[in-house]
């Protein structure tokens, strides 16, 4: 398992218990829980100030039970099969940067932002802070989500040290 070494083994084997147990798969894949997890501290650097930028950050598949259809790459969940997905998408984001600046969070769906899904933190100090996002989106087939960020008032970079995204199909 990826996250071995990261998430302890009894919480790892628990989630992987309870979505075998208690999520429903059976008929039409309706609810399947997928996990990425951030590896490392990775910089998004900026440009611009209120501009939107795909977050820098290494994600690989935690745990997942898809049968293919939702695939994870280039830091983006892909639906990899011909039906459109509506999904619940929760992110939490662990994120630092420059005291006072203001940071945006947002989910992408193919470039475009879901507004539903906009968060905003003021950095307070130096250590990250967490910041939630959930949305429910509808995900065309080949199509895919990404987490985007913006710094408001400046173009000071900030540093993720953790990223988890679920994504829970509720319907294809």
């Amino acid at each position: 398992m990826i996250l071995k070494n990261i998430i302890p083994t009894n919480i790892l084997n628990g989630l992987k218990t309870y979505i075998r147990n208690y999520i429903d798969i059976s008929s039409l894949n309706q609810i399947v829980g997928y996990v990425i997890a951030n590896l490392s501290n990775n910089i998004t650097s900026f440009v611009s100030t209120d501009t939107y930028k795909k977050l820098n950050c290494t994600t690989r598949e935690a745990y997942f039970y898809n049968g293919g259809q939702f695939i994870v790459e280039n830091n983006r969940i892909r639906n990899n099969s011909t039906f459109n997905a509506f999904c619940k998408l929760s992110a939490l984001v662990s994120i630092s940067g420059t005291p006072s600046d203001e940071i945006g969070l947002a989910i992408f769906n193919t470039d475009v932002i879901d507004s539903d899904s906009v968060q905003k933190l003021f950095i307070s100090g130096s250590q990250p802070q967490n910041i939630a996002l959930q949305t429910a989106i509808l995900i065309p087939a080949f199509q895919y989500v990404e987490v985007w960020v913006k710094n408001v008032n400046s173009t000071n970079s900030v540093t993720t040290s953790n990223i988890s995204v679920i994504l829970e199909v509720l319907e294809v």
